[in-house]
């Protein structure tokens, strides 16, 4: 064989070599994000909003959607579902837009607000932690709570409520350990690819020397998938979790490398925004920072209307002995020493019936117990 048929053949040879890796890295690609439906590639914004229909962003429109917030409940709807633990519960809501307990007769003295383990998901109207505090203190606690919400809504519907006078003696804003993460984030999808939330669209604040509001994008509401891609679309240079998602474009073997550093940076724990678990944004100043602003306009408010504030902070389940936001409580301490400050990891239960799945879900009817308990010792109620 001549020294050029050699090279020709040398250089077939790695021509093949690297369509082969391309094709296996293509293939690879499409196997994470089948395993991991929406948190890989950027493809989920295709099958997303092509899955979206005017009837169904109608509905959603006519339903959850709120200019102010994202989204909320719609007083006086009723939703049944399957919890973790495969047991259907009920949830409802009262003309008022809190949750319905057939407490009606019960004078009103705390309003509480928060994600869904202030809402009570998973559990029956009377299994929330609201319920039972109500229950044992023979007064009515109106629960605010909404899923999916971070911090900065539900200190925006704190506000939204003081603006129609709808103020109590007390004031409880739940912060869950993931909370912090949501701060970040405009469109639910890219932080929480199926959840439910399609068009979960939210407002942020932003903190510098004061918090303002970075208002609800979906305003006005559209039902046109083509015009909420785009507009999904104008979010991703400012949401981290938008960045993060991988372009499936050639080079695939590069792509796949992205993908497998920061599946290693992962578990090495050193947090990666393609992956949002493995975060711990309690670490990061800059989202602290942020946090510490929301906590202290809610705290400054209720004192404004003289209502008591009340922090009540849920582990992710497994940070019950070390929760990640444990130097953020002793800062809040520090910097507000009169204000009642309930964490759950501080209490004690029984970790494995705490949520409706021994290691996972939301509280569990004992759970929400302990929670009511909890307050009810703190507030001397």
């Amino acid at each position: 064989m001549t020294k050029g048929r050699a090279s020709i053949l040398w250089i077939f040879m790695l021509l093949v070599a690297v369509a082969l890796l391309e094709a296996v890295s293509f293939v690879a690609l499409y196997v994470a994000e089948g395993i991991r439906p929406g948190t890989v590639l950027d493809l989920f914004m295709d099958r997303h909003f092509a899955a979206i229909t005017r009837e169904s962003a109608r509905k959603f429109g006519d339903g959850l959607y709120h200019p102010e917030l994202g989204w909320d409940y719609e007083p006086l709807s009723h939703y049944e579902g399957i919890n973790s633990a495969g047991d259907p519960y009920t949830m409802s809501w009262d003309a008022g837009g809190a949750r319905d307990d057939g407490l009606f007769n019960y004078q009103p003295v705390m309003a509480t607000y928060g994600d869904s383990f202030a809402a009570g998901e998973e559990v029956n109207n009377d299994e929330t932690w609201q319920y039972f505090l109500s229950i044992i203190t023979d007064k009515r606690v109106l629960n605010y709570g909404t899923s999916g919400y971070g911090t900065d809504q539900a200190l925006m519907k704190f506000k939204l409520h003081l603006r129609k006078h709808n103020i109590f003696p007390f004031t409880v804003i739940t912060i869950y350990d993931d909370n912090i993460k949501r701060l970040l984030n405009m469109f639910r999808p890219f932080y929480r690819p199926g959840d439910g939330l399609t068009l979960g669209f939210k407002p942020r604040l932003l903190c510098s020397s004061s918090l303002f509001v970075e208002s609800n994008p979906l305003v006005p509401y559209v039902e046109d998938a083509s015009e909420l891609r785009q507009l999904a679309e104008s979010l991703v240079a400012a949401d981290p979790y938008a960045r993060a998602k991988v372009t499936l474009n050639f080079p695939y073997s590069l792509r796949l490398a992205q993908v497998f550093t920061e599946l290693v940076r992962a578990k090495l724990g050193a947090g990666s925004w393609l992956t949002p678990g493995s975060l711990n944004l309690w670490a990061d100043q800059d989202a602290v920072h942020l946090m510490q602003c929301i906590v202290g306009e809610f705290i400054e408010l209720c004192r404004q209307y003289r209502s008591i504030p009340v922090i009540l902070l849920i582990p992710r389940a497994g940070d019950e002995n070390q929760p990640p936001y444990d130097q953020f409580v002793r800062q809040l301490k520090t910097r507000h020493p009169d204000v009642v400050v309930v964490d759950m990891a501080a209490q004690e239960f029984d970790v494995d019936r705490f949520r409706v799945l021994p290691k996972g879900g939301h509280t569990s009817a004992y759970g929400n117990l302990v929670i009511a308990n909890a307050l009810k010792e703190a507030l001397g109620l």
